[in-house]
């Protein structure tokens, strides 16, 4: 009486076909730095822009010991996780990665399982520029040189 009831439902389980998971081949990342040059420390938030994945960590990996200076390029790993039913591609790469935002440009991806994969990002070069309003026309004594 048992087999009964046991075959019916493995009958059932069956019939409804299991969902394969989705292979995510492109990632879109939305980056938005604080650091500045003059400054130390700094924060980097990285949002993504599409779904089956989502960012699990940000680290700056070239942080000084002290301030950053004019010209520096600030370096990130973002570590991204897949969503349930989503993994990452094997084959992608820098290519596949877009980015906005504060941008910068991608150096390299590597995936360490089919669920994890790290972004390194190199960002824009700090410009110490401060936008004051000072006029780079004027002498020392502030009157314009025209």
């Amino acid at each position: 009486m048992l087999a009964v009831p046991l075959v019916a439902a493995s009958c059932l389980a069956m019939s409804f076909p299991a969902m394969a998971a989705e292979s995510i081949g492109e990632i879109y990342l939305d980056i938005s730095s604080s650091i500045e040059a003059g400054s130390s420390g700094g924060d980097v938030s990285v949002d993504v822009d599409d779904d089956g994945y989502d960012v699990e960590d940000v680290e700056i990996t070239n942080e000084p010991s002290g301030e950053w200076d004019d010209g520096d390029k600030p370096r990130i790993r973002v570590t991204l996780s897949a969503d349930d039913d989503y993994y990452f591609s094997s084959g992608i790469d820098e290519d596949d990665v877009d980015l906005s935002g504060d941008g910068g440009s991608v150096t390299d991806v590597s995936r360490s399982s089919r669920e994890t994969l790290r972004v390194y990002i190199t960002l824009s070069r700090l410009d110490g520029d401060d936008d004051d309003g000072d006029d780079d026309d004027s002498d020392d004594d502030g009157k314009d040189d025209d």
